[in-house]
């Protein structure tokens, strides 16, 4: 058990020395975890570690999670699904060296949080296969409420099935018509989705109103036609991803956005003004922005060090075979944005522009490719902007 003090030592050493060598002190056990916040005037994600005693130790004959802190202190395989309750608010610490495992998914059902916690050394690990939906979110069809998802520690493995994310959305939620958020705050964390369905995100048909990134080391992968980041397959996307901080890696699908929308999916809104971010698009799609054949909705970036690459999309902005419309505002940060057949920042190959694009600010590196319009082929002009 990993990150354990017993505050009672002295009558421990007293008993052992009587011979007392097989003593319960479980009820006073204390759990170190580490809570995460973000502070927003130094705009950086501040640790806290704090202790508890009044906990659940996880095992694999508890399936179903009221409210309550969990811990893993040992490691556990489940062979069916892991549910959280509905209306439950459920904490899982993950204590360093153990593994939680389940190839059923865990599910995160109407008006139900779930956080995931880390220790000093973040070694806990949770790795998650789902065949029927998303590997940590909804399943199939489920119906939705207040789900929230949050990641403060921990390595986290998630892999969607079954067209559902790896973090988010199972098929066909229609999660805008209520509030289900993602947030992250540390981790290493590893999101692939399923079929259409998203890295993190929505799965085909879905997306997820709120996307938070605040830190950690994340690699997002679509599944085919879903975004790294983003919505899954046939989902327009209306939700926002806003990205203050981390290290992070996504790669969108065939047709799909590195972040923002799947195949047919619009980018969503898309505010990003921190951290280190490298976002590729599949075949068709931008880097950052919409998949093939839909729109920009409003694309911001103010700070940060941005790599998007679009293929036959823009870098940053439209996918192939759409007239583009929408916004994208750059006024700081370190952005470069590379297309192999669009635009560096705002259409795609095969598409007009009408995005407005305004760069008022930071380093900003736009390479295109050969576009093809109107039956011409034009190679548009190196942009590059500096404050």
């Amino acid at each position: 058990m990993q990150k354990l003090r017993k505050p009672l030592s002295i009558l421990l050493s007293f008993l052992l020395l009587c011979g007392i060598s097989c003593v319960s002190f479980s009820a006073y056990t204390i759990v170190e975890y580490i809570d995460k916040a973000w502070d927003s005037q130094q705009k950086q994600v501040i640790d806290t570690v704090k202790t508890i005693t009044n906990y659940t130790r996880l095992t694999k004959d508890k399936t179903s999670l009221g409210s309550g802190m969990y811990v893993v202190d040992s490691n556990i395989s489940y062979s069916k699904r892991l549910e959280i309750k509905d209306n439950a608010n459920v904490g899982i610490i993950l204590c360093n060296g153990y593994v939680l495992e389940n190839n059923k998914g865990i599910k995160v059902p109407q008006s139900s949080t779930l956080t995931f916690y880390g220790q000093e050394g973040n070694t806990g690990k949770v790795k998650v296969y789902n065949a029927d939906g998303a590997g940590i979110g909804t399943g199939k069809n489920d119906s939705s409420g207040y789900e929230e998802i949050s990641i403060y520690g921990g390595k986290i493995e998630a892999t969607g099935g079954d067209m559902g994310a790896g973090i988010g959305a199972g098929r066909e939620n229609k999660t805008l018509e209520s509030l289900k958020v993602i947030n992250i705050y540390g981790g290493d964390i590893t999101a692939k989705g399923g079929e259409y369905g998203a890295g993190i995100g929505g799965g085909e048909d879905s997306d997820v109103k709120l996307i938070n990134i605040y830190g950690g080391n994340i690699t997002a992968k679509g599944g085919k036609e879903g975004a790294g980041i983003g919505s899954g397959n046939e989902e327009h996307n209306n939700g926002t991803i806003n990205i203050y901080g981390g290290t992070i890696n996504a790669t969108g699908g065939k047709l799909a956005a590195g972040i923002g929308g799947g195949d047919n999916g619009n980018s969503g809104y898309i505010n990003i003004s921190g951290g280190n971010v490298t976002a590729k698009g599949g075949e068709e799609a931008a880097g950052i922005g919409s998949g093939e054949d839909c729109d920009v909705n409003k694309i911001t970036i103010s700070g940060g060090k941005v790599n998007a690459r679009g293929e036959d999309g823009a870098g940053i902005g439209g996918g192939y075979d759409e007239d583009t419309e929408g916004t994208i505002t750059i006024t700081g940060g370190e952005v470069y944005a590379t297309s192999t057949c669009g635009a560096g920042i705002g259409a795609g190959m095969q598409s007009d522009l009408d995005t407005n694009i305004y760069i008022k600010g930071g380093i900003v590196h736009a390479k295109s490719g050969v576009v093809y319009n109107d039956n011409e082929l034009k190679r548009l002009i190196d942009i590059v902007a500096k404050r």
